[in-house]
């Protein structure tokens, strides 16, 4: 039975072949050692935390999505969303909110909402 890659190691493998870059490539961009993916995929090491962040930044996605605490891969363009809006990812971050927190709160502020239309109509 084969063992499974770390998710990590299989979304930086997905997006290099997503993005047509080779392994090889992909490590001297980095300045890892030749052996490094070997290794991830045998299990003999991990991606340190520094190189999680330098992959996200080179093939353009989160560290999130690269350690799965996220599905989005692609991080929220700065013109697409209103500052208060990252104001709130920010908080809900240091505030370590669940999942399940932030829809709780969103199913508030959906209540909220629709009560104060019915207030104004």
């Amino acid at each position: 039975m084969e063992k499974a890659l770390p998710l990590t190691v299989q979304r930086i493998i997905a997006l290099l072949d997503a993005r047509g870059m080779g392994g090889r490539q992909y490590l001297e961009a980095m300045g890892l050692n030749r052996s490094a993916l070997t290794d991830w995929k045998n299990g003999k090491s991990k991606p340190t935390a520094e190189t999680i962040r330098r992959t996200a930044e080179l093939l353009g996605v989160t560290a999130d999505y690269l350690m799965g605490l996220s599905d989005i891969p692609e991080p929220p363009r700065e013109d697409s969303l209103p500052p208060l809006y990252f104001k709130l990812a920010k908080d809900a971050r240091q505030l370590e909110l669940t999942e399940r927190d932030i829809e709780f709160l969103l199913d508030i502020a959906r209540r909220y909402k629709r009560l104060n239309r019915e207030d104004a109509e």
